[in-house]
């Protein structure tokens, strides 16, 4: 009877150190899903015309170079009333270190008047205490910051 007994407790402490273990993740992965989270809220108020949301995910610095934001917000209402879909796919993060990623989407447009578009999309995020925040959206997919502007966007972020 010892025996058995011991062995459930050997089996609880060995399930109990394999949990801990798999649910304290790497710091990598957490961030890599709180920034997929964060995309896809961004992508999720385009799509819903979400102005406010938007700007709401956007960094200070990209906030700091806008004229203010009830502008923004204006402009961006309109860019949104001319589009009839959006929609996007294939979201992931293709580069990730402490304050800066980079993921990567593919986006289907409609406007009114232009017609569809489709693109490959990626977008630079700055991390802040209180989440991503997005920094420079639409870039094509076949851009990534250099050393030397990562270094640029990432030596003011606390």
């Amino acid at each position: 009877m010892k025996t058995v007994r011991f062995l459930v407790v050997g089996l609880i402490l060995a399930s109990f150190n394999a949990c801990a273990s798999t649910s304290t993740l790497k710091p990598r992965n957490y961030e890599q899903v709180r920034l997929q989270d964060e995309a896809n809220e961004f992508y999720n108020a385009w799509r819903d015309k979400n102005s406010e949301k938007i700007w709401q995910l956007s960094s200070p610095f990209f906030k700091e170079a806008n004229d203010s934001k009830e502008e923004w917000i204006k402009y961006s209402d309109r860019f949104l009333r001319s589009m009839d879909f959006l929609d996007y796919s294939n979201l992931k993060v293709i580069y990730l270190e402490r304050k800066l990623a980079v993921t990567q989407a593919d986006i289907s447009l409609t406007l009114k008047k232009e017609g569809n578009f489709s693109t490959c999309e990626r977008i630079i995020w700055l991390r802040f205490p209180e989440g991503w925040r997005f920094e420079e959206p639409s870039h094509s997919c076949d851009y990534m910051p250099d050393a030397d502007r990562i270094k640029t966007l990432t030596q003011k972020i606390p």
